[in-house]
């Protein structure tokens, strides 16, 4: 049988949970992609073109399971902009990112999430610290007022970390939980077209729930935000309880100049042990 031909979201109907699938779901998934993709090709992150992202993207959708869905050029110009915004920001907060689109699965192997990334803390408190790793969800929505952000946030916390099964499954291999909301505060003329999105109007928001805590706390981005996320990092820990379980994916070295093609030069990723100690 022949592969099914990718979905155009432009001229179907496609729902995730209920939201209607535009340009920013996609460009969320291929920004994820570009982490994995970097390591993968051994590009620089900043060096990514839209060359170098796909042209499908995999999505679970409502009523239809897994499907490929198409990207348009400009959901690969706007994702590459983007992408390279949030990982300064997440930098800007001592956040560096190990791994992305991190499978999860049962005891019976069927797929059941996603760590869209998984950061490690850098710096905190001290000489001291420890490896803390964070499973992060992030999520792009064009959301233009208030009210609507703050309803958002209220739903992301119950539906990606306290009612979210598979997460609660997971917690104990990380030290929290970031839930990393992306806007964009203007309204476009039209939602599914990436062009209409500027970057001068987007903002990222951020909150935390480390393990052993019951309550969120802003780190990014809102007016309650209290603390930074270095120091919302425990002072004492276990190394198998801050690290998490898995092996994490390392860059791959980069290859030595040469006029060969990127994908020519394109190297497998290490696998290393968050607990390993460095060369």
């Amino acid at each position: 049988m022949p592969p099914l031909k990718p979905l155009d979201y432009k001229k179907k109907q496609l729902y995730i949970n209920g939201i209607l699938v535009n340009c920013l779901v996609l460009v969320g998934k291929l920004i994820e992609l570009m982490f994995t993709i970097s390591r993968r090709k051994g590009i620089n992150f900043g060096g990514l073109l839209e060359t170098d992202l796909p042209d499908t993207v995999a999505l679970t959708l409502d009523n239809r399971g897994e499907q490929q869905v198409h990207c348009f050029d400009a959901d690969r110009a706007l994702a590459v902009r983007l992408g390279k915004v949030i990982r300064l920001k997440l930098s800007n907060n001592h956040l560096e990112v190990v791994s992305a689109c991190v499978p999860v699965k049962n005891p019976g192997g069927k797929r059941v999430g996603e760590h869209d990334l998984i950061c490690e803390v850098v710096g905190g408190r001290g000489f001291e610290q420890l490896r803390q790793y964070l499973s992060v969800e992030l999520k792009i929505r064009m959301l233009y007022s208030d009210n609507g952000r703050a309803k958002v946030r209220r739903e992301q916390r119950k539906e990606l970390c306290t009612q979210c099964t598979w997460w609660q499954a997971e917690r104990d291999n990380y030290c929290g939980r970031l839930i990393l909301l992306g806007c964009f505060e203007a309204q476009p003329r039209d939602r599914n077209e990436a062009t209409e999105y500027k970057l001068n109007t987007f903002q990222l928001y951020g909150d935390l729930m480390m393990r052993d805590d019951t309550k969120f706390r802003g780190v990014v981005g809102w007016e309650d935000a209290s603390s930074s996320i270095q120091w919302a990092m425990p002072k004492q820990a276990s190394v198998s309880q801050s690290a998490p379980k898995r092996a994490l994916s390392a860059p791959a070295p980069r290859p030595a100049f040469s006029a060969a093609s990127r994908s020519a030069s394109a190297a497998a990723p290490l696998l290393l042990s968050p607990w390993a100690s460095k060369p």
